[in-house]
């Protein structure tokens, strides 16, 4: 059987944003958002989701998490990394970014800048969200038959 052309391992690093939008305000007029990145990967046959941790009050937050997302898949997956300010009834979304997948293998650094979806918060995005991503690929099994 042939082994689709997407499979393997795409590790995703979470390291941190800068110049967000401040999306909640103090008493005094200070802005400033507790913001998460939502990362939604696509492929021919599933949905795979992840969140970050929150990081409270800030507009430049320093995630550095990792994650893992295990693929198979017969066409190139879509990766989408969204910014989101957390709160206490429905969070605001804050900017988006829609990622290549990778196609060779490495560590690659992006700097996201973030854009505006109207359908989902009326306000201008605003900021960059900075991630890695690497590309490892599940090399086939060879069996000898034969062979100890």
């Amino acid at each position: 059987p042939r082994i689709p052309m997407w499979t393997g391992d795409l590790i995703l690093k979470a390291i941190g944003g800068a110049g967000l939008r401040a999306a909640d305000t103090n008493m005094f007029g200070k802005g400033s958002s507790d913001p998460y990145l939502k990362v939604t990967l696509t492929t021919n046959n599933e949905t795979l989701k992840w969140k970050s941790k929150t990081i409270k009050k800030t507009l430049a937050p320093t995630w550095n998490e990792q994650h893992t997302f295990s693929i198979s898949s017969a066409s190139v997956p879509a990766l989408l990394v969204e910014v989101y300010d957390q709160d206490l009834k429905a969070d605001d979304f804050l900017g988006e970014s829609v990622v290549a997948m990778p196609d060779k293998e490495g560590e690659l650094p992006h700097k996201l800048v973030l854009v505006t979806n109207k359908k989902k918060n009326k306000h201008d995005a605003q900021g960059t969200a900075s991630i890695s991503l690497q590309w490892v690929p599940k090399k086939p099994h060879r069996f000898v038959w034969g062979s100890k």
